[in-house]
């Protein structure tokens, strides 16, 4: 269920907070492929009691320990979420990985694939409409494909409501990672580190480095 590498990589290397990331008393922050919850519960306590943090998991399986582990750390200021966030509202398919749920994905990877089935798909921009965000500090994607489609959908109006991004990029087939980069500095987010994750946040000149 929860990997023991996802704990590693999230609570004790620290990646998601060790390139200058800030999540303070009162944030918002929104978690794609929030998994059984490290990152959220993380923030969670970062934010607070006036802060809330939206935490999204397509896999039903995956999610009900997102929730049981929600419940366990009594995080009342977390919102879990069963959906897939991609570019467009409707229905999609999700693959399971047999190897790890970590890796489960919209995106087919033939060698590792288990099963599939099918999951609701809204955006970012429906997500933060429905979950009435105005301003979220720390965006989280860690969707194993999906990035694509989402900064894809990005517009400025919604990308002007956020702060920060972090993102973890995965190889995938017809999709260019440069793409993605440009449309990120175009909408205004500057790179703020230069290996692990990508980390962008807001340029307050409108300029990305």
């Amino acid at each position: 269920m929860g990997d023991r590498y996802g704990f590693y990589e999230v609570a004790i290397r620290d990646d998601y907070f060790s390139a200058g990331q800030t999540i303070s008393p009162g944030d918002t922050v929104i978690d794609i492929g929030a998994n059984v919850g490290c990152f959220a519960l993380i923030a969670a306590r970062r934010v607070g009691p006036t802060g809330r943090v939206i935490a999204v998991e397509p896999d039903e399986r995956t999610f009900r320990q997102l929730e049981r582990n929600i419940e366990l750390n009594d995080a009342t200021n977390v919102t879990a979420r069963c959906v897939a966030i991609g570019g467009y509202r409707g229905s999609i398919p999700f693959f399971i990985r047999s190897d790890s749920a970590l890796f489960n994905s919209i995106y087919s990877h033939p060698q590792h694939v288990a099963a599939s089935r099918t999951v609701p798909m809204i955006t970012l921009a429906d997500l933060m409409s429905e979950e009435a965000i105005d301003a979220c500090r720390y965006l989280k994607l860690d969707c194993e494909g999906a990035e694509y489609d989402i900064v894809e959908s990005l517009t400025s109006e919604v990308s002007g409501r956020i702060a920060q991004i972090t993102l973890e990029l995965h190889r995938i087939q017809g999709k260019d990672p440069g793409v993605l980069r440009k449309k990120l500095q175009d909408l205004g987010f500057a790179r703020a580190s230069e290996s692990g994750l990508l980390y962008y946040r807001r340029d307050p000149q409108g300029a990305a480095a």
